[in-house]
């Protein structure tokens, strides 16, 4: 992926990743993005929690939005 491969990944970068990956239904892939951002220090803003939330109730994971939120 390129993304994988970007020398410097900057917050729009991790934005576009995990949204894309929420919207097409690939929750795990956007949560693991969301937790390695955070590992980072990357600041997430309402759109990325948007994001992750889309994520975990599209694989039932109720106590695992609330866990972030």
């Amino acid at each position: 992926l390129m993304f994988e491969k970007a020398p410097k990944r900057d917050f729009v970068t991790w934005s576009a990743m995990i949204c894309a990956y929420a919207y097409h239904g690939l929750g795990e892939e956007a949560i693991k993005l969301f937790e390695e951002m955070q590992l980072l220090n990357v600041k997430p803003n309402h759109t990325i929690f948007i994001s992750v939330l889309r994520a975990c109730a599209h694989m039932g994971y109720v106590d695992r939005g609330l866990h972030y939120f």
